[in-house]
C-alpha cells in the first residue's frame, strides 16, 4: 500500500466486504439501504442547514469524496447534490464491480488533480467561479489551498492546526 493515497487498502476492503467481483444490480438494495441509514443518522445538522443555504442560493453542489462513486451516488442524490467526483470501480460491460480502482483514488493531491478534471470536462473556467471547500480532514489541503474560500468543518486535529495557522474557517456542524 502506497500511505499517500490508501488505494491497496481500499481494493482489498472492498474485496473483502463484497467479494473480488459483485453484480450492481446485487448492490443497488444494500446501497440504497446504505444511502438511507446516512442520510438519517450521519449528517450533521449544521452540513444540512449549509446544503439548503446552498441550495436557496442557486448554487452548484459538487461532492467530491474519496468514497467510491457507486455508493456515495445516492446519498450525494438524497441530499440535493449536483454532482459527484468520487473515486471510481473498475466495471465490466456486463456492469460487474470489480474490486479495483477506475483511475486514480479521489484522495489528498489527486482529488484536486480530480476536480480540475471534472471542470475542465464540465467547460467550467477556475477563473469564472468561486469555490468554497469544505473539510473535515488534513488530507484535503491540496484543495482547502486552491478555493477561494476553505472551511474546516470538525476537523481533525492535525486540519485544525492547519486552518488555524492559514486563517481558514473552522466550523462546527455538530451532530
Amino acid at each position: 500500500m502506497t500511505p499517500s493515497n490508501g488505494r491497496t487498502l481500499k481494493e482489498w476492503n472492498q474485496h473483502l466486504l463484497l467479494g473480488k467481483t459483485v453484480p450492481r444490480a446485487r448492490l443497488r438494495p444494500a446501497v440504497e439501504s446504505f444511502a438511507d441509514l446516512v442520510c438519517q443518522a450521519n449528517i450533521h445538522p449544521g452540513a444540512r442547514r449549509q446544503i439548503a443555504a446552498d441550495k436557496a442560493a442557486n448554487r452548484r453542489l459538487v461532492l467530491a469524496t474519496a468514497s467510491y462513486r457507486f455508493y456515495v451516488e445516492p446519498i450525494a442524490a438524497r441530499l440535493g447534490f449536483h454532482d459527484v467526483i468520487a473515486t471510481g470501480s473498475v466495471t465490466g460491460l456486463d456492469d460487474i464491480i470489480h474490486a479495483r480502482i477506475d483511475g486514480e483514488n479521489n484522495y489528498g493531491p489527486a482529488k484536486l488533480r480530480l476536480i480540475k478534471a471534472w471542470m475542465e470536462q464540465q467547460g467550467i473556467k477556475r477563473e469564472s467561479v468561486k469555490i468554497s471547500f469544505y473539510s473535515d480532514h488534513v488530507s484535503d489541503w491540496p484543495v482547502l489551498e486552491w478555493a477561494d474560500t476553505a472551511i474546516a468543518v470538525n476537523p481533525s486535529k492535525g486540519l485544525r492546526k492547519m486552518a488555524q495557522k492559514r486563517g481558514w474557517q473552522i466550523v462546527d456542524w455538530g451532530f
